[in-house]
């Protein structure tokens, strides 16, 4: 990852720490987000992220290659496109349905909370796990 999408990286996760999410440091632990990449996302990515995971050879649409991210968007990591991508809020159109699961979505679906802090924990949680992922995707450009 390049000097200014580490800052970019730096920017994203300074509201985070701000509003109290205490583990944003292991957001940025490569080891963490390369194993949430490999149990979450090379199945259909691949190992290294060059799209020929075993499933993603059989998917309507092919899983793109994650380590031209960076060459795709003119020498630039898209730091937050990419965690919308992941979170669930945002659709690739060029995809037309999603065929990729709404990580945000499944990181926050258990346990389910029952009190208020525990459904702030499980955001919180949410978040981290996505930022490992953004992170260590960036790590592979």
């Amino acid at each position: 990852m390049n000097g200014s999408n580490s800052l970019l990286l730096g920017a994203l996760l300074l509201p985070l720490a701000i509003t109290g999410l205490s583990g944003t440091a292991l957001a940025q632990d490569p080891a963490i987000g390369q194993e949430e990449y490999r149990m979450h996302c090379a199945a259909c990515h691949g190992l290294d992220g060059r799209g020929d995971g075993p499933i993603g050879q059989i998917l309507k649409t092919p899983a793109p290659n994650l380590a031209m991210i960076t060459e795709r968007n003119g020498g630039t990591f898209p730091i937050e496109k990419i965690y919308a991508i992941i979170e669930g809020s945002s659709v690739v159109a060029a995809h037309g349905t999603r065929d990729m699961p709404l990580w945000g979505d499944r990181y926050r679906e258990a346990p389910k909370p029952v009190t208020p802090d525990q459904a702030r924990m499980s955001e919180d949680l949410a978040q981290q796990r996505i930022l490992s992922l953004v992170y260590y995707l960036g790590t592979m450009q």
